[in-house]
């Protein structure tokens, strides 16, 4: 199951645009599919923060967990995202 997670994301050839706003952002995640895995550097190309502030969100609770593939591996989900962004 985690491998064919993993041979489909990297099949993916979408690129997150550059972070101009919540907005555009989220038309840049709709033509994703909801299931599909993002590494942290896709998912900071959509959230204005830093790496660090990022792991300590995610820690805390503040940002969603990720989904490990492997145990040095994190990817996050387009849906957690989209609905992180959506959040007041």
């Amino acid at each position: 199951m985690r491998v064919a997670v993993l041979l489909r994301y990297l099949s993916c050839q979408c690129t997150p645009a550059p972070f101009a706003g919540p907005v555009a952002a989220l038309v840049s995640l709709d033509g994703m599919p909801p299931d599909r895995l993002l590494t942290v550097e896709q998912v900071l190309s959509f959230i204005p923060v830093s790496a660090s502030t990022w792991r300590r969100g995610v820690k805390s609770g503040r940002f969603p967990a990720g989904v490990h593939l492997s145990p040095k591996s994190v990817f996050w989900r387009v849906d957690s995202i989209r609905a992180l962004l959506q959040s007041p």
